[in-house]
C-alpha cells in the first residue's frame, strides 16, 4: 500500500523500512489536511461543519491507515496509544476550538460528542466493509449521512450569551 502510493516499488520500501513496524512507526506522522475550510473563514456552523466534514474525510481516504492504526491499538501499541493521543490536540485546535468560539461553553461537549460520534462511524465502517472501506464511504449517500450526524451534534444557533 505504502509503496504505491508513493509511486516505489515494495523492495524499494523495504530498503528504507526492513520491518514492517518500522514502516508503521514512520507512519504515526500527524497528517497534513491541506487548507481547512476556516483557516480563511469566519466561524459560523456551516464552516464547522464543513471543517469537520473535512477532517473526516481524510481518514475515509486512508481506510487502510486506519485498520492497522486500529489493530496496533487494540493490540496496545505504544505509539499508536501516543499517536492518537497527538490526534486528539489536532482536533481540540481545529474542532473543540471553533466549536467554543461558536457555542461558548457547550463548545467542548459538542466536540468530545462529534469526536466519538465519527469515531465510531470511522470504526464501525473499517470493521464492516473491510478491504472496500475506501469505496463504501466514499458513497454519496454514506456521505450524506455523516453530514447530517455531524448537522444534527452541532446546535443551529449560538446559545444566548447572559
Amino acid at each position: 500500500m505504502v509503496a504505491k502510493e508513493v509511486g516505489l516499488s515494495d523492495p524499494a520500501v523495504y530498503y528504507y523500512f526492513p520491518t514492517k513496524q518500522m514502516l508503521y512507526t514512520a507512519l504515526l506522522q500527524q497528517p497534513d489536511y491541506g487548507k481547512l475550510p476556516l483557516d480563511d473563514q469566519q466561524v459560523s456552523r456551516p464552516a464547522i461543519i464543513d471543517q469537520v466534514m473535512q477532517l473526516f474525510g481524510w481518514w475515509t481516504e486512508r481506510a487502510e491507515f486506519g485498520q492497522m492504526l486500529l489493530r496496533e491499538q487494540l493490540a496496545n501499541d505504544d505509539a499508536s496509544v501516543a499517536f492518537m493521543s497527538e490526534s486528539e490536540e489536532v482536533w481540540s485546535a481545529n474542532v473543540t476550538a471553533p466549536l467554543c468560539a461558536f457555542l461558548g461553553v457547550k463548545g467542548e461537549m459538542t466536540a468530545g460528542l462529534l469526536f466519538e460520534l465519527l469515531a465510531g462511524v470511522y470504526w464501525d465502517a473499517i470493521l464492516s466493509f473491510g478491504a472496500a472501506t475506501r469505496e463504501s464511504v466514499s458513497q454519496p449517500y454514506y456521505q450524506q449521512r455523516v453530514r447530517g450526524m455531524v448537522e444534527l451534534a452541532i446546535p443551529k444557533e449560538r446559545p444566548a450569551r447572559p
